[in-house]
């Protein structure tokens, strides 16, 4: 069993055949250049009764390297030197939880290789993961900033844009930002120097272009975007104009016009119909007022005298005396029955001989 525990520690952990030991990383990652990546790993490894937690260390070595005489990129153990390079922007996990996770910040082109994980415990412990390995792979930089619009841009209320790089990390390569668009062309260029802009928008800024510019610094490399702005804003200057003209070279449909003159051309009608029927419902109503009325002849003088009405004869003009009286000619109907009373008065009422004959009797009054 020592044997066994000892072989590792003398071939430099060279044995890729034994039991307990496991890495789980993903073996391919690509990050662009001057961002951050996290890459995820944990491990496994025999235990051991001679040696204490507290002893356990982890190492990111470059794949080819010697373990025994190079230094390592990333180091758990703070007494191991690593390679100036990676110095600061290696970095292991707690290694006591079995983790091996590896977080690269400002990765550079330089960075790209494949890497081995290497774990040490005490003087019983110290083997070389060979069955899988890390390969890093740095490309160029091709990630936009994110602009982010934190409210609705209204005319004449001041907003903030925030600006971002996506893959950007705190500890990494400093960013230099800087903005440019007509809309803060008026600005502080300290104010435009900024990751995050505050402005006020104005009318004449709706539609126009706003660029957001990244930079890393001590690189001559830049990414950008640029958003057009939507500002919200009253109507100034408003004119209506209505015309009813027809340009030329456009069709008008006239399916809803031949509705629309029918209706009119019914409500005239309509309208000329009702004044008729009044107009003939008051001369109606004139006649027979009119017929109502007795008539008096120009030779006839007026009635200025006192008499009585009766219900069986009425009375008749001078005429021949033979002649009978319509209302003794057939009885009377039923609303001839009844009895109507008037006062008559006479004043001058002279005597009257019937036209085209003498009279035979006297009448006196």
């Amino acid at each position: 069993m020592v044997l066994l525990l000892l072989l590792p520690c003398c071939w430099g952990g060279s044995l890729q055949q034994l039991p307990g030991y496991e890495v789980r990383v993903q073996e391919s990652v690509t990050v662009q250049e001057g961002l951050c990546v996290h890459v995820p790993c944990s491990f496994s490894y025999p235990g051991s009764p001679w040696s204490s937690p507290s002893e356990l260390y982890t190492y990111w070595y470059r794949d080819g390297d010697n373990t025994n005489r190079d230094a390592p990129v990333a180091s758990s153990n703070r007494n191991k030197t690593v390679k100036r390079e990676t110095r600061g922007r290696f970095l292991l996990a707690d290694p006591t939880t079995n983790n091996c996770s590896l977080r690269i910040i400002d990765a550079r082109r330089s960075d790209s290789g494949r890497y081995v994980f290497r774990v040490e415990r005490g003087g019983s412990v110290k083997y070389n993961y060979q069955r899988k390995k890390l390969d890093l792979q740095v490309a160029a930089l091709t990630e936009k900033p994110h602009i982010r619009v934190r409210e609705p841009l209204e005319s004449g209320r001041p907003t903030q844009l925030a600006c971002s790089l996506p893959g950007a990390c705190e500890g990494g390569r400093p960013l230099t930002f800087s903005w440019a668009g007509a809309s803060v062309d008026s600005l502080d260029p300290q104010n435009l120097s900024s990751s995050v802009l505050t402005f006020t928008p104005r009318p004449r800024d709706h539609g126009t272009s706003l660029t957001c510019q990244v930079k890393r610094e001590g690189s001559q490399r830049t990414t950008q975007r640029t958003i057009r702005l939507n500002v919200s804003y009253a109507p100034q200057n408003l004119t209506i104009g209505v015309s009813f003209r027809n340009y030329p070279g456009k069709a008008v449909p006239q399916a809803g016009a031949v509705p629309a003159a029918l209706g009119g051309a019914g409500a005239v009608a309509l309208l000329s119909l009702c004044l008729c029927l009044i107009f003939l419902c008051i001369v109606k109503a004139r006649r027979r007022q009119a017929a109502g009325r007795p008539k008096v002849r120009n030779d006839e003088e007026p009635v200025m005298g006192t008499g009585t009405w009766g219900s069986q004869k009425n009375l008749q003009p001078d005429g021949p005396p033979d002649q009978a009286s319509p209302a003794e000619k057939g009885p009377l109907s039923g609303k001839q029955k009844e009895l109507y009373y008037a006062n008559l008065t006479f004043e001058g009422l002279k005597p009257r001989e019937p036209r085209g004959q003498e009279a035979t009797s006297t009448q006196e009054y």
